[in-house]
């Protein structure tokens, strides 16, 4: 029967039969009422004292250790509040020994506003320092800890916990995580500033629910995990990058591993939980204008399901070119956005845009439509009218009308069209959603050249 308590002299026993010594640079996580009662402890504030103060003296002056506190400040942000990150004083949100390690004299943070981690030790600040705006991206501080000689600590959490195991599931793509970009401010010292934060998210689905059980269990098997008890459960230790590894091949044989699954093509799961059904239905023998009517009827948004088959219409008609992009997809410093039902329920599925058909060997001007935003069917009116005119206009240069559902595409459209960019003379972009013209970065063409046209192209049509 295990012991329901145990002493200080009880913590550095575990700690040294597990393996956790001198010098050590260990990343820790912890759950200690799982432990029993510590002897001569009453509160969660004395609990939290005395394990930190033996970490820090079982890895000792050369030693590091870090510990996870994530805020996901960034998930918080609304588009009119944008929530701030502080990595003095914004709380960890995972639990009493993290917020209490934050807090110590000594300990740094790092600049990560959805899953900072703190830290002591003579090699943190270089750990921490210059950490991309990616929280599983490349050179990470995820990624740091596989080129050192680090070590992950489980203390009452069992073997299942391992802190890298969503930086294992960003790197070999599992199909139930796809990237989502964040937007907040981040403080330092007196200065604050509104940064982009990439962060992998899970799909909504309860199938893609995380769990470090199935790998945990087979590297205790493989004798990756060293143990020893303490009070009612253990201390688990292991090497950082040897357990990173055996989780990766895991991955790579079974890209459900991480996830309570039941496996299944991620856009099938997130139809069947909204269960999406189509809304413009029946527009084979319609016209033009009676496709537009009717889907103004209905209530369309930003990356709409109405929107894509609005758009899929609208290509059978005129014979445009459809291309689609999944939630997730990075082009250039976009990120295409999840999809949302009638019902502003938002999905991990797939955005579309039409393109009407062109020679590629000419100079061309680009026309940007978005067939959003039901408050206002300007749009939907107006990309008509443009269409009729651009299609009768005889000019030197090529009009190309792009119909978007969301203007995170025209950056995939550039990219599924790598290489003509240089042709692009002007960009004209009208209605948008809050029906005013927004200056549109260029940075990623290739023509010198190209220059942003925003004059509104309402002017062209007097009905309007």
């Amino acid at each position: 029967m295990k012991k329901r308590t145990y002493t200080k002299s009880d913590i550095f026993t575990a700690f040294e039969a597990a393996g956790l010594t001198q010098g050590s640079t260990v990343f820790v996580t912890t759950s200690l009422g799982m432990l029993g009662e510590a002897e001569n402890v009453t509160t969660q504030e004395e609990l939290n004292s005395l394990f930190y103060e033996c970490l820090k003296i079982q890895v000792g002056k050369t030693g590091n250790v870090i510990v996870p506190t994530y805020s996901y400040t960034f998930g918080k942000s609304k588009p009119n509040d944008l929530a701030i990150y502080d990595p003095e004083t914004t709380p960890a949100e995972i639990g009493p020994f993290p917020e209490f390690f934050r807090k110590q004299q000594g300990v740094n943070r790092s600049l990560d506003p959805m899953m900072s981690v703190c830290g002591f030790g003579p090699d943190i600040r270089d750990l921490f320092d210059n950490l991309p705006s990616n929280s599983y991206g490349e050179d990470s501080i995820y990624e740091r800890l596989t080129r050192i000689s680090a070590k992950c600590c489980s203390i009452g959490l069992g073997p299942n916990w391992m802190p890298f195991i969503h930086y294992a599931d960003y790197i070999c793509k599992v199909p139930f995580r796809y990237d989502k970009l964040f937007i907040g401010k981040i403080k330092t010292e007196n200065r604050i500033q509104e940064t982009s934060w990439l962060y992998t998210v899970p799909l909504l689905h309860t199938a893609s629910r995380s769990t470090g059980h199935l790998a945990g269990k087979l590297a205790t098997e493989a004798q990756i995990w060293n143990y020893a008890e303490l009070g009612r459960a253990r201390v688990y230790v292991a090497d950082y990058r040897k357990f990173f590894d055996f989780t990766v091949n895991l991955i790579k044989q079974n890209p459900w591993t991480t996830a309570f699954g039941p496996p299944d093509d991620p856009f099938t799961l997130e139809r069947k939980r909204l269960n999406v059904q189509p809304e413009l239905t029946d527009t084979e023998n319609l016209s033009l204008n009676e496709i537009v009517n009717k889907c103004l009827a209905l209530n369309r948004r930003e990356g709409s399901e109405l929107s894509n088959e609005l758009i899929t219409a609208i290509s059978k008609k005129l014979n445009f070119l459809t291309f689609e992009y999944a939630t997730g997809t990075r082009y250039y410093d976009s990120v295409i956005p999840e999809c949302y039902t009638s019902k502003d329920e938002r999905f991990f599925g797939k955005l579309k845009l039409a393109q009407s058909r062109f020679s590629k060997n000419t100079e061309y001007d680009v026309v940007l439509s978005y067939v959003n935003n039901n408050e206002n069917s300007d749009n939907l009116t107006l990309f008509n009218q443009a269409f009729d005119y651009y299609s009768n206009l005889s000019t030197n240069n090529e009009k190309i009308l792009v119909v978007l559902s969301s203007p995170a595409l025209f950056p995939a459209w550039l990219n599924t069209n790598a290489g003509i960019t240089e042709n692009i003379c002007n960009i004209y972009e009208f209605v948008t959603n809050n029906n005013t013209e927004t200056p549109y970065s260029l940075s990623y063409l290739k023509n010198p050249n190209a220059r942003e046209n925003l004059a509104s192209i309402k002017t062209r049509f007097t009905s309007i």
